[in-house]
């Protein structure tokens, strides 16, 4: 015992003593060090964004109320059927997305049941509900179902099958949900629904997925209007604008 001691501190020593081998485990803490602060800042930013939120609707009455006094009168009417068309395509994205967190709740709850996940009721839940913000199911879900089929099992098997599970949620969700339901609510193609996510998910990160489809909305209300006007323009019809 003694002697095998020995050679596997001498092991060691050379190990550490290789430039390659320090190279790697420099980078290897580098990595854990960078990965362990961009999860912190994640989860920052994650209740920062609900702090600022509740505060907001605490005090939106009388923002509301200002930016209506702020309005300039001439175009205030026009402002304010516009600014409705946007709140009913934002309203109805949140009823789309009640609806995709219950197929969610669902799938994920009868397919932990029957890779026989502990818990499976309280897991399929959560990461339905956390599928509210977008991909934040992997958190709320899936790896909580991994560890406890792990756990309960102690097999490689029981694990993959619930990841399986997630995975089959997300591409129904991805695939036919999301794209049926919140586009059909806003009106927007289903492939301007995935476009959206992608695009502003890679511009602005876990926030622009969050905002992907309310910006979506919004740019689409506000198109729509330049387009109308485009259409009643001299330049479309060939005509002189009436004057008022």
């Amino acid at each position: 015992p003694e002697q095998r001691t020995k050679m596997i501190k001498r092991l060691l020593g050379d190990l550490v003593e290789s430039p390659a081998a320090a190279d790697a485990i420099c980078e290897g803490a580098r990595t854990v060090v960078v990965s362990t602060l961009t999860a912190i800042v994640w989860v920052f930013q994650f209740f920062l964004f609900f702090v600022v939120t509740i505060y907001l609707l605490i005090d939106i009455g009388r923002v509301r109320k200002w930016v209506d006094g702020a309005l300039p009168l001439r175009y205030k009417p026009e402002i304010i059927r516009i600014a409705r068309h946007i709140d009913a395509n934002i309203k109805a994205f949140f009823r789309g997305q009640v609806v995709v967190v219950s197929v969610l709740s669902i799938i994920f709850t009868i397919g932990l049941a029957i890779v026989g996940c502990p818990f499976w009721y309280v897991v399929g839940i959560t990461g339905g509900l956390g599928a509210f913000v977008p991909y934040f199911w992997l958190a709320s879900g899936m790896v909580p179902a991994m560890v406890l089929a792990a756990a309960a099992h102690q097999d490689w098997w029981h694990p993959i099958a619930a990841a399986v599970v997630f995975a089959i949620g997300s591409a129904v969700d991805n695939i036919i949900v999301t794209p049926k339901v919140i586009g059909k609510s806003v009106g927007m193609h289903p492939v301007i629904i995935i476009l959206s996510i992608m695009v502003f998910g890679t511009l602005f990160g876990f926030l622009g997925m969050l905002f992907a489809i309310p910006i979506a909305a919004i740019v689409k209300v506000l198109f729509q209007e330049l387009f109308q006007k485009y259409k009643e323009s001299e330049l479309y019809t060939g005509e002189p604008a009436q004057s008022e």
